[in-house]
């Protein structure tokens, strides 16, 4: 029998709840649910009509009370939607084992502080405990970070270092490199010390040219001999290292090179004269022993000869090579050991610099040079080339023989020059053609192809030849000259005698030097219309307070031809080469 359903409103519901409840009985828990499509068929029955009696007694199996059943039919119970099953947040989100803090970032190992700023200062950091080095040596790692303190910038005398002890054999040399390691760059210097102090010229063999990051080099040549024997012998040496502000570890390589064969001037070795290329290390080169006309003592030279024909010239050109650049010099020699014929220094590091030595004699001589730097440091390798060439000038000394010209400047101040002019005949310069000249007030003319130009002052005086300016030079003394003091001084120029043998005479008159105004010179140079003959005449040569200035101890003298390739040198920085009332005629050949 089917019974039809009552559908009852909120207000019956509640007063048939009681009524419900007794009948059903009080612990009877086995009523059957309802099947799971009974929300579905409540929803098809419709609506119960006013007058239909009520059927209580099969209301509490088709309606569950409000613990079997939510009090509103549109919300789905929990398990209808079953969340949890669903979105499993834990299992699928796994936190620890995806992102392992501790393992994957191991802070310690990693960044090892206390083995980057070593604080145990190192033995060889005081020289006295300085580091012994058997000859040629190699050392990896040394730190300087473990000198004294933290290294500043360092002067020569300043700086925290690590010191290095070596015997450097008899006439010997040691190359010294300290290349710096690790980051950041930093820059290393070297020095070679002969005691535990710092004074000079210790400070003269220093090297710190190369930069950040980059190996510092320094030769070092041992140039003690005996002072009963004269022979050469062994010298103790230390070597420290230090940094200009930063400081860091790096490897020291110390090099023994024994000398050269021709460290000697006796062991000359042979130049080649036909314009090739000879390619030599100072740093294997002997001490001169002794002062060459200005020369430095000392400096380690190397030696070459070549045989020259008579009415010929020997021209030597030797050119510094490698970094840092050096002054380079060249000397001449007329016999060994030590008689030294010519000196030539232009002053410029990294500049070429050539000697002419001319064989002034009726036979084939041996001419003799070396080649040597301004300093003991930095040394370096060089190119040397020569050629043997004929003279264009042969030159022989006379006596002064000065004569009277009008002015034309008078100069309280240094450095002025004349306007080009026309030479008042025509004239040659090592067999070129020249028509005009200009003076500077530093003793020296220029001749120049036409009538107009300038002439530059150029204070500092160069060896000749020279490529560089100025060019095509009548010098018979260029020096830094100075007007002297309250009167002034003179540049005069004239015309004396008469066609075809006219002379032209130019002249510093009552001339200083920048370095010794209270010096006063004057001297004249001459050329010659007739024979084409060149003359330099020393009138008067009055000292002032510097010895030998007033005899070209810091001047040039000598011609060279318009394209700066050929010259008479007589002198360059040679001290006495000129004398008061001397003189010196070039006459073409």
């Amino acid at each position: 029998m089917a019974f039809r359903r009552t559908h009852l409103t909120p207000s019956l519901l509640l007063l048939a709840l009681p009524v419900a409840f007794a009948l059903s009985g009080c612990g009877d828990t086995t009523s059957p649910s309802p099947p799971p499509d009974a929300a579905a068929q409540d929803l098809d029955t419709p609506a119960a009509t006013p007058d239909e009696p009520t059927v209580v007694d099969t209301a509490a199996p088709d309606v569950p009370a409000a613990p079997d059943r939510p009090v509103t039919p549109d919300v789905p119970p929990p398990r209808d939607v079953p969340v949890p099953p669903d979105v499993p947040a834990t299992p699928d989100v796994p936190a620890t084992p995806d992102v392992p803090a501790t393992p994957d970032v191991p802070a310690t190992p990693d960044v090892p502080a206390t083995p980057d700023v070593p604080v145990a200062t190192a033995p060889n950091a005081d020289c006295a405990m300085a580091t012994a080095l058997s000859g040629t040596t190699h050392l990896s790692a040394e730190d300087l970070r473990r000198a004294l303190g933290s290294p500043a910038s360092a002067s020569c005398g300043a700086g925290n270092r690590l010191f290095y002890a070596i015997t450097v054999p008899p006439a010997s040399s040691i190359l010294v490199t300290v290349t710096p390691t690790g980051a950041p760059a930093w820059d290393p210097y070297v020095r070679v010390l002969d005691a535990c102090r710092d004074s000079l010229p210790l400070c003269s063999r220093v090297a710190s040219y190369a930069g950040a990051g980059a190996p510092e080099r320094l030769r070092y040549v041992n140039s003690y001999s005996s002072g009963m024997t004269g022979l050469p012998i062994a010298h103790d040496v230390l070597i420290d290292v230090a940094a200009q502000g930063l400081a860091g570890t790096f490897d020291l390589d110390v090099r023994v090179d024994p000398p050269a064969p021709n460290a000697t001037c006796d062991g000359a070795l042979p130049l080649p004269t036909d314009g090739s290329t000879l390619h030599a290390d100072l740093g294997h080169g002997g001490s001169t022993g002794y002062l060459c006309l200005g020369g430095l003592t000392g400096v380690p030279t190397l030696y070459y000869e070549a045989t020259v024909p008579p009415g010929s010239e020997l021209i030597a050109t030797m050119t510094p090579t490698g970094a840092p650049p050096y002054g380079a010099e060249l000397f001449s020699y007329t016999t060994c050991p030590g008689t030294c014929r010519a000196r030539v220094h232009t002053g410029s590091d990294g500049a070429p610099e050539a000697i002419v030595v001319p064989n002034d004699g009726p036979t084939a001589q041996t001419l003799r040079i070396g080649a040597s730097a301004t300093a003991s440091t930095p040394l370096g390798t060089f190119d040397l080339t020569g050629r043997v060439a004929p003279q264009f000038y042969v030159t022989s000394s006379i006596s002064a023989s000065c004569e009277t010209v009008p002015s034309v400047g008078h100069y309280s101040t240094v450095n002025n020059v004349t306007p080009v002019r026309a030479l008042p005949f025509p004239f040659a310069l090592f067999g070129d053609a020249v028509a005009g000249y200009g003076l500077s007030a530093n003793g020296f003319m220029q001749l120049v192809a036409g009538t107009a130009g300038t002439i530059a002052p150029t204070p500092i005086n160069r060896a000749i030849p020279l490529a560089e300016a100025p060019n095509g030079l009548v010098a018979p003394f260029w020096d830094a000259l100075a007007p002297r003091p309250t009167f002034g001084s003179d540049l005069r120029a004239g015309v004396v005698g008469t066609a075809p043998a006219r002379r032209f005479v130019v002249e510093w008159s009552d001339w200083g030097l920048v370095e010794d105004p209270t010096a006063r010179l004057r001297f004249q140079a001459k050329l010659f219309e007739a024979t084409q003959v060149i003359e330099l005449h020393y009138c008067s040569l009055a000292m002032g307070t510097m010895t030998d200035l007033q005899t070209a101890r810091h001047a040039t003298v000598g011609v060279e031809n318009a394209a700066g390739t050929r010259a008479v040198l007589i002198g360059a920085n040679n001290r006495r080469v000129i004398t008061s009332g001397g003189g010196f005629r070039l006459t073409p050949r």
